[in-house]
């Protein structure tokens, strides 16, 4: 993305030093745009995750790690995601068969002891 710039940016010089300037300008917004906003959505929408996490972790990653950390953070945040779903919220998960099997059997039984000749 950046290697594109470059002709425009030549172009814009060669014509005037405030269209350079202008073309500069637009560049640096929709590079921000796309990587603050865009990237962060269209990523969390595949791999199911919030955009809101994906920026965190990415500015966390980048902190802490540099720019390894900020390339690696997305992976990290899937895998996080992955690993809180597994091992954390799918032993939670409570099978509700064998109950309502349980449920169903004392309602019969109970329903049966509780008709009342007429």
């Amino acid at each position: 993305p950046v290697l594109v710039a470059f002709p425009v940016l030549f172009v814009a010089l060669s014509i005037s030093v405030t269209k350079f300037w202008l073309a500069l300008a637009a560049i640096l917004f929709v590079q921000q745009v796309e990587v603050n906003f865009l990237v962060p959505y269209i990523l969390g929408k595949e791999m199911r995750l919030n955009p809101v996490l994906i920026l965190f972790f990415t500015v966390a990653m980048g902190w802490l790690f540099g720019l390894a950390g900020a390339i690696l953070a997305l992976p990290a945040a899937a895998l996080t995601k992955i690993v809180i779903e597994e091992f954390y919220l799918r032993p939670r998960e409570v099978d509700y068969a064998p109950l309502e099997r349980d449920a169903d059997r004392i309602v019969r039984t109970e329903s049966a002891h509780d008709t009342l000749p007429l």
